[in-house]
């Protein structure tokens, strides 16, 4: 989480459009998988991808490529739940109700 925080954090100062595009494909693949792991690896990827479609310069290009390979390196555990079945989905759950 921290990575990921701190990459699209830096990502809207130095390459706004393109992480805003990730975070907008973020929010899309959390929808539909309602996996946090898969929608970060995503957003991961797909950032270079967006930074280079905007025409970012290299510096920047190298930034996202950085943040992109630390974000999967870090979820190596979640990617091997991932595959195993056992990597928790979101869920919502009902708030309790208190009783007088």
């Amino acid at each position: 989480g921290k990575t990921v925080a701190t990459t699209g954090g830096v990502g809207l100062a130095v390459a706004f459009l393109a992480t805003l595009s990730a975070a907008g494909g973020w929010i899309g693949i959390f929808l539909l998988t309602r996996y946090a792991s898969v929608a970060s690896l995503f957003a991961a990827v797909a950032l270079p991808l967006f930074a280079l479609l905007f025409g970012a310069s290299i510096p920047v290009l190298a930034f996202t490529v950085a943040g992109a390979a630390a974000v999967i390196v870090l979820h190596r555990a979640n990617i091997r739940r991932l595959r195993a079945g056992t990597e928790n989905r979101f869920k919502l759950r009902k708030r309790a109700v208190a009783r007088a």
